[in-house]
């Protein structure tokens, strides 16, 4: 086998112990997630996907992983930072915006379950906004229920923001409506 040859054994190589601690954390295995960690500190494009593998884990399994979560703390700052306009290509827009809607979600039910009902409510709600504005249905209606649930915890300002971005849900479905009289999508 060439150079090059050797560089895709290597990288599928890489990706394959990258989907068996997935797989470990996804079966909440956690003697696995030191190693875990370790990989996602050497491959910081998965970080974003990799956390929020570790947070569903957390949640489905009932444990905690602050301290894994402050390791991690510089690039989480950067994500809700990084305006969804400055993100590359449309695609790739789009794939990292439904990416951190998804980790917001369970991010928002991580802090529920922890009694943080303050943060859950500011995950839920920035989840919401990443929804309505990029029409992620499944998440709108995920983030409306978690609000819905929690709603006696949220400030006024949480609710007035809510208020805002259901407005924003009614005009997505009217924008999205069905027309009859013309036999399609308007």
């Amino acid at each position: 086998m060439d150079e090059e040859g050797w560089k895709v054994v290597e990288m599928h190589r890489v990706y394959a112990r990258g989907n068996r601690l997935c797989i470990e954390i996804k079966m909440g295995n956690t003697s696995a997630i030191y190693e875990y960690i370790t990989y996602l500190r050497e491959h910081p494009d998965e970080t974003l996907e990799g956390l929020n593998t570790l947070l569903e884990s957390a949640n489905r399994f009932g444990y905690f992983v602050d301290a894994e979560l402050g390791l991690f703390s510089q690039q989480l700052e950067s994500f809700w930072e990084l305006a969804p306009e400055q993100w590359d290509t449309h695609y790739h827009k789009h794939f990292n915006a439904f990416r951190f809607a998804s980790f917001c979600k369970v991010y928002a039910e991580y802090h529920f379950r922890k009694g943080d009902f303050s943060e859950g409510l500011g995950q839920a709600l920035h989840c919401l906004q990443l929804s309505v504005d990029n029409s992620y249905t499944e998440h709108i209606i995920g983030c409306m229920a978690l609000f819905e649930q929690h709603r006696n915890f949220a400030t006024p300002e949480q609710q007035h923001l809510y208020q805002s971005l259901c407005l924003g849900v009614r005009k997505n479905e009217k924008n999205h409506a069905y027309d009859h009289s013309i036999g399609g999508y308007s």
